[in-house]
């Protein structure tokens, strides 16, 4: 019984509502597909008939659900219900037309229709025909974006993204293509392809009359509209249409095939049809949780903008942007939710139904971004979490300060303008990345604040000027204009054409062992000065490496004159798995190369002038597809990849079923994305793979993946529903007197799931509440007292519960803590090479106590663990009073020394190591 089923079997054994409104908003979306030609074929009234008949389609499941075979899948079940539905509607609206009732009365039951079955339709070559000769004789630019987003599924941002387009440009045309399409097909046709790609906030409607018949009102919502929208709106029309009418005629159930991808197939195969052709499951969503669901009653819920000067005025007239931006790096492409400008009293209002479209999942895992902008203003930014923006109730302010403007274009050598060209300000003896960057057609636009350019600093060393790079075209140096110059402008300054000089360069290209490129993949290029020998590659790898691990001290560029030399860029290979870095020192050699996903290091030792250099990688890589169960790509979500090398045999604690029973090499959560929003990762032969989420609001789902040998590419669907199951849990830390304790750091670890949250009480409090905690066996580790290190190390200890999260309940946790505090040892003695062993104990030969170290000193990449001059910070909390401590030191005599404790306290003692 799959989860779709075992749903509806507890609302038919249970009456659980929550199960049926899971059925619901697993179904929904290809119901109403259905319904939409069903509805228009029995002389439906357009939009409303369809959902009609998903409503009553529910009602008469609701009605017959003892009759439910739960041996048989249920969708093939509920679409013969809705199938009958519409038979019956036609046949009453045809009986109005021609005949009595009471003849109508002797022709109903399940006999054929007389006319054919309008679902057949829907399988009919000329439907098919009719509906790709409509999008071919739209206009280009209508065509081009009603393709991506028909065909292919893209969402308009993502088109935006691909045609290069602003987005509101992108939502025009598939406005105007989809006027276009539903006026030149037939009205059946057109219902279902306003279904496709229209919203579903009447289904939201019917989710409400569906759950309030059967007792659950209280947690109807807007839910339906958000699986629906992620439903229909992924699906390629003319496909959909047929698996439709085959689901009716058939019962069988709609899942796409589960074909591996291989090289030869990606090499065919656009990226996104590769990725589109991975397994769906059949996956009920959880419904939204009620905080989400339903506005508080009497008031609409909204989101607030407040845009305010530094003097707390208000800004009217200022632009406001909000965004749904996935978790992760900045260039993740986001959505636009709502634009506008403020009042007079600065305010803009955003309704939060705008962002009901999007799939309860993709909210989850994402994050609002507010811009704000005005005239001579510096821009604003304000993030939250969905449920943070929805729940608050006061206005989220954005303060934007008073700002100088810079304006100008970007060129190449060859006069073509130059697209995200970054900013750096440099000065004599400092330089500072800004978050600037040239548009595509090569302009740039720059508000700063005065001090962000270093005016009237008074140090003449530190005036900056500002650099523009760009890593395949070139840099240039811009000397700034004064102040005084700027503010005489009217407080905008054209700095005119910048021309980015490329000089020496450099160029190569990645390929996988097959010879095919490894295309939209970062690579490093670095600097490396103290390499006397290009063909020693021990030496090339070991300073590539500490270059990469190492602090940027050094800067990016060198600075000659007017002249800037590269000495540290990152970009990304172009489709043909190319790269090119410009402005080198024709007389340095440099490393480019790039990490694998276990961090190991392929690199190239390379001078300006040569032909260029070819990196061959013997890896597999394997491109994640990571999207929510109804098919919205997820790019947000917390991914991890735990990889075992071949013939792995170290012991582990945990054995996962189905992997290699040890100590997995590897757990990397942090991937390159390519421009398909799929994760890479590069692996060596051999290895097994355990890929899946480590995100609390996911349900955990985990795929297996071998990197055969010889096999160069791969392709992974990763499909995630949204948890559906939480509890919460109550905290009260006090101490000996029975009173709250404060500035306890809480952490929450999974011991059926690999997910941690952490929380901070920042005052003493009766009780601490962490809400919604996905249900199961949970180690609550409690910091009280000051944090001295990392959020690991506190003066009165760390305390640890295990504990049980039951779904709907709260889990009260008391923790009291006793009098002590912990102790600090600093050795002196350590051997000058450093020592990799030692132990603090309470008695010779007794338990060892944890311990942080209290600094850390680095021998470039790799980190030696006791070096002179380190301190130990203890984690075990020690009762007051005088306490022996023995120290065992690799290569010294075991050493005692004596520490005082006090309460809630840092204790100090010296260890003085003797060598033997």
């Amino acid at each position: 019984m799959d989860a779709l089923a075992r749903d509806f079997a507890d609302y038919v054994d249970r009456g659980d509502p929550a199960a049926l409104g899971r059925v619901f908003d697993a179904t929904a979306g290809r119901l109403s597909l259905l319904a939409a030609h069903l509805a228009g074929g029995a002389g439906g009234t357009g939009g409303t008939g369809g959902d009609d008949l998903v409503q009553a389609t529910f009602l008469a499941a609701m009605r017959r659900c003892r009759t439910w075979d739960r041996e048989r899948p249920l969708w093939p079940w509920l679409a013969a219900i809705l199938q009958n539905e519409a038979r019956m509607l036609w046949r009453r609206q045809r009986v109005r037309r021609e005949v009595a009732i009471d003849a109508a009365a002797d022709r109903s039951g399940d006999a054929d229709v007389d006319g054919g079955d309008p679902a057949l339709l829907a399988a009919n070559e000329e439907v098919l025909a009719a509906v790709a000769r409509a999008i071919d004789e739209l206009p280009v630019d209508h065509r081009q974006v009603m393709r991506l987003r028909v065909v292919h599924g893209l969402e308009p941002i993502e088109i935006a993204r691909a045609l290069e387009l602003p987005v509101g440009t992108v939502r025009v045309r598939l406005h105007r293509a989809r006027q276009r399409l539903q006026a030149a097909l037939p009205a059946g046709i057109a219902g279902a392809l306003a279904a496709l790609l229209g919203g579903g906030d009447a289904l939201a409607q019917v989710r409400v009359r569906i759950l309030s018949a059967a007792g659950a009102a209280r947690v109807a919502g807007p839910a339906g509209a958000v699986v629906f929208g992620g439903v229909v709106m992924k699906k390629v029309v003319a496909v959909a249409l047929v698996l439709v009418a085959l689901a009716v005629a058939f019962a069988v159930d709609w899942r796409p095939a589960d074909p591996v991808g291989t090289a030869g197939e990606t090499a065919q195969l656009p990226a996104v049809a590769v990725t589109r052709a991975l397994r769906e499951p059949d996956v009920a969503l959880a419904t939204t949780p009620a905080r989400e669901a339903a506005p508080p009653s009497g008031r609409a819920r909204e989101i607030v903008v407040k845009v305010l000067t530094p003097e707390r005025a208000p800004i009217r007239g200022a632009r406001v942007v909000i965004e749904l931006a996935p978790r992760g790096p900045n260039e993740l492409p986001r959505d636009e939710i709502a634009v506008g400008e403020t009042d007079a009293e600065g305010t803009f209002r955003c309704a939060v139904e705008r962002l009901a479209s999007r799939p309860v999942l993709v909210r989850r895992t994402s994050l609002l971004w507010l811009s704000a902008t005005a005239a001579r203003c510096v821009p604003g930014v304000a993030v939250r979490g969905v449920g943070e923006a929805i729940d608050h109730d006061d206005a989220i302010e954005i303060c934007l300060e008073p700002g100088l403007t810079l304006t100008g274009t970007v060129v190449d050598a060859w006069q073509n303008r130059v697209g995200g060209a970054r900013f750096w300000g440099v000065g004599r003896s400092a330089e500072a990345e800004h978050d600037w960057r040239t548009a595509d057609d090569g302009s740039f636009r720059i508000v700063a604040a005065p001090e962000d350019l270093l005016f009237g600093s008074g140090d003449p060393s530190r005036r900056f000027d500002l650099v523009v790079d760009e890593p395949r075209h070139g840099t240039a140096r811009v000397e700034l204009p004064t102040r005084a110059a700027i503010e005489a402008a009217g407080g905008t300054f054209d700095l005119g054409t910048v021309q980015l000089a490329a000089n020496a360069e450099i160029r190569g290209r990645v390929e996988l062992g097959d010879g095919s490129p490894l295309a939209d993949f970062p690579i490093e290029f670095v600097a490396l000065p103290e390499v006397a020998d290009p063909a020693d590659s021990a030496a090339v790898r070991a300073r590539f490496e500490a270059a990469l691990f190492a602090p940027d001290r050094g800067g990016s560029w060198r600075r000659e004159h007017r002249d800037v030399l590269r000495l540290r860029a990152r970009t990304r290979t172009a489709a043909d798995g190319t790269f090119r870095f410009t402005s080198v020192d024709p007389a340095s050699t440099y490393g480019v190369g790039l990490r694998d996903t276990p961090m190991g290091i392929h690199v190239r030792a390379v001078r300006a002038g040569q032909q260029p250099v070819t990196l061959t990688l013997d890896l597999q890589l394997v491109r994640v597809a990571v999207k929510e169960s109804h098919g919205a790509p997820l790019l947000g979500a917390n991914v991890s990849a735990t990889g075992w090398p071949p013939g792995a045999k170290f012991p582990t604690d945990v054995v996962f079923p189905g992997f290699p029973a040890a100590m997995p090499h590897v757990a990397a959560r942090f991937f390159p994305i390519d421009r398909d929003g799929c994760l890479l990762v590069l692996s060596p032969f051999g290895w097994v793979w355990r890929i899946g989420p480590f995100d609390e609001w996911v349900r955990p789902e985990f795929v297996r993946h071998d990197a055969v040998a010889g096999q160069a590419r791969a392709e992974i669907g990763l499909w995630l529903a949204p948890e559906g199951r939480f509890g919460a849990v109550e905290l009260t830390v006090v101490g000996p007197d029975g009173a709250p304790v404060a500035s306890s750091h809480v952490v929450l670890r999974g011991l059926d799931r690999e997910i941690e949250r952490r929380s901070t009480i920042a005052a003493p409090v009766d009780a601490f509440v962490l809400p919604e905690v996905p249900v199961g066996r949970w180690r609550l580790v409690a910091g009280v007292g000051r944090a001295l290190r990392f959020d690991t190390c506190f003066t009165r200890g760390e305390h640890e519960r295990e504990i049980v999260v039951r779904e709907g309940e709260t889990t009260v946790v008391r923790i009291e803590v006793p009098r002590g505090g912990i102790a600090q040892l600093a050795l002196a003695g350590v051997p000058d090479s450093g020592c990799s062993s030692v132990a603090v104990r309470r008695t010779l030969g007794g338990e060892e106590l944890p311990f942080e170290l209290a600094e850390r000193e680095y021998a470039g990449p790799r980190m030696a663990l006791i070096r002179p001059g380190t301190s130990l910070l203890l984690r075990e909390l020690l009762p007051v009073g005088r306490h022996t401590l023995f120290v065992e030191v690799a290569g010294c005599e075991p050493t005692t020394c004596e520490v005082e404790i006090t309460d809630g306290d840092l204790a100090h003692a010296e260890v003085e190591l003797v060598p033997r």
